[in-house]
């Protein structure tokens, strides 16, 4: 079920990110809804479990970005690994989920400010990069994130439907 649900995840991000496009809009926006719905399925995993979700993740948005390597994999990977040890101190409200998002965001941001300037000879001032695309990328994804939670809920109870089926 995670990965269906990180699949479809992946194709709104899709969906969004054509839209975005199709705008011609002057601010730079990446969906992230993927991430935020890796960021969510986290939660109650083992390394094993979360591990193989975030390389087939990095593996997909390596893909769909030409030429951006080692950025998604340090960012996604340097994200995880943080908000997995804050878990433990956060409960499950709706607020500390948007908290938690938005310092995940952040962190994905910067560490893909950093493996730009390290890999691919970015020269821009880390307050240019997120004036530009950094803050848009938090806000925009932030207003997306009600709809991440509300297909994980879906996700989540097709799991509980199936699990019922099976033990009947």
């Amino acid at each position: 079920m995670e990965y269906g649900f990180l699949f479809t995840c992946i194709l709104c991000d899709l969906v969004v990110q054509s839209l975005w496009t199709q705008l011609s809009a002057p601010i730079e926006f990446v969906s992230q809804m993927s991430f935020m719905g890796l960021i969510l399925s986290i939660r109650n995993d083992e390394v094993k479990e979360y591990g193989l979700r975030f390389l087939v993740l990095c593996l997909i948005m390596n893909l769909f970005h030409y030429d951006s390597y080692p950025v998604y994999l340090l960012s996604f990977g340097i994200s995880v690994v943080i908000v997995k040890y804050w878990y433990r101190h956060i409960g499950s409200s709706f607020i500390e989920w948007l908290v938690i998002m938005t310092l995940a965001l952040f962190i994905r941001e910067f560490v893909m400010y950093l493996g730009l300037v390290m890999f691919h000879n970015y020269v821009g001032s880390f307050m240019f990069f997120m004036a530009k695309r950094g803050v848009w990328v938090i806000l925009i994804n932030l207003l997306l994130f009600k709809f991440v939670m509300n297909i994980r809920s879906f996700f989540h109870g097709l799991l509980i439907k199936r699990t019922r089926r099976d033990f009947q």
